[in-house]
């Protein structure tokens, strides 16, 4: 194969090199990859490439005008078995239902995707699993059989500012640890908007989540969580729901015309709920079987009815 070199650079700190490689539709992105160094960035020009791509070194791989990478239905598009890998600018389509549109594995780290287009996969359309210290921001993640993005116990990973929409299971699903899930717009999801399991640490902030086919942020045994900020309106179930959860923070968040506002319960306790917007729900705050929660200056208005706590709050 013919892989045609732009650039090459010397780097300051010594004698090793990076350099920029141009791959063109006809070439294989897979081979280019082999064939690069630690460091080194491809650049894939607009066209269409029917491959599955493994990246097991520390690279950039790069779209020119949003090239595709189509998996042909068998297996994942693409893989990231490296750390410090940087994808960015391509669009993702037609991964299996075995695989994920990116597969993030559990030895690979410190990976920045972003400002890919992550389309009509037959799985998930981002997997990271048991992985730290990853940026997932300004992709849109769209129309995936699975959910947007799934994270199995992550730990430091920012999901920024991405647009996840029409996913057939939850925007964001999984669990993640001392993590940011800040500026995305999840709606019209099939499942929920977001949803965190055994998490722990997390700021979920200035997210839009609505009109999901079930509930809009979900946190189910999640603790010292900081869900704040965020604009919840509706969803077919409740807007915000906790499970088995204790010591969050809720605060700042608009929750409007779901069907219950904020839901806790199955022994949610001591949380916090403040200054929280709580309007045109059907109930505005419902708690269940859960105890020593804090209710703090939030405006619950114009629900259907205002507040149900069979608890002791």
């Amino acid at each position: 194969m013919k892989i045609t070199l732009i650039l090459a650079m010397i780097l300051l700190t010594g004698s090793a090199q990076s350099a920029i490689f141009s791959v063109s539709p006809g070439q294989s992105i897979q081979s280019a990859v082999d064939a690069m160094s630690q460091g080194d960035t491809i650049e894939v020009q607009n066209g269409t490439y029917y491959e599955n791509i493994n990246i097991a070194k520390k690279i950039v791989l790069r779209g020119i005008r949003h090239p595709v990478v189509n998996a042909q239905d068998n297996g994942g598009a693409l893989t990231l078995s490296s750390n410090g890998i940087v994808v960015e600018g391509l669009i993702i389509t037609n991964s299996s239902a075995s695989g994920s549109g990116i597969n993030v594995s559990n030895i690979s780290r410190d990976d920045v995707i972003k400002e890919n287009i992550i389309v009509r996969n037959r799985g998930n359309g981002i997997d990271l699993w048991a992985s730290e210290n990853n940026s997932i921001f300004k992709n849109i993640i769209l129309n995936n059989m699975g959910n947007g993005i799934s994270l199995w116990s992550c730990d430091r990973t920012e999901v920024g500012n991405n647009f996840i929409s029409n996913n057939s299971g939850s925007g964001i699903f999984g669990g993640s640890v001392n993590s940011s899930i800040k500026g995305n717009t999840v709606n019209a999801n099939h499942g929920s908007g977001i949803v965190l399991l055994n998490s722990y640490n997390n700021i979920i902030a200035n997210n839009a989540a609505s009109s999901n086919n079930q509930t809009g942020i979900m946190l189910i045994f999640g603790s010292n969580n900081s869900i704040t900020q965020n604009t919840i309106v509706e969803n077919i179930n409740s807007g915000l729901s906790m499970l088995f959860s204790w010591k969050n923070n809720i605060t700042k968040n608009i929750v409007r015309d779901n069907f219950d506002g904020i839901y806790l319960g199955n022994s949610s306790e001591i949380n916090m709920l403040s200054e929280n917007d709580v309007e045109n729900n059907r109930l505005g705050v419902h708690l269940v079987s859960s105890s020593n929660n804090t209710l703090l200056n939030n405006y619950i208005i114009n629900n259907t009815y205002n507040v149900f706590d069979d608890g002791k709050n």
